[in-house]
């Protein structure tokens, strides 16, 4: 059950990441700035993945030394997400008011 979750969160992290990188490319073939909103959109996506992740590992955060470190690592991965995306959604209101 556990590693069917797993490899249904790899999947749509890889997902993301694929959509990103063709999204990358689509800007450089154009000349285009990226987008704040998709940013916003993918910054958003990764936050929930994050506490996804996090809120399946926390029972398990003290059974042994792999499964804390895994804790931990989910734990800063969303500590770390959480004011990319609140970044992302201040430019991304600047840009819609002209503030930028």
């Amino acid at each position: 059950m556990e590693g069917g979750r797993g490899l249904v969160q790899g999947l749509f992290i890889l997902l993301l990441g694929v959509g990103i990188v063709i999204s990358v490319i689509v800007k450089i073939q154009s000349g285009m700035p990226p987008s704040s909103l998709l940013m916003l959109a993918f910054g958003a996506l990764a936050l929930v993945a994050n506490l996804y992740r996090l809120r399946l590992l926390w029972r398990f955060r003290s059974e042994d030394m792999n499964m804390a470190s895994t804790f931990e690592c989910s734990r800063n991965d969303a500590f770390r997400t959480a004011p990319c995306s609140l970044r992302r959604l201040r430019s991304s209101c600047c840009n819609r008011l002209g503030l930028t």
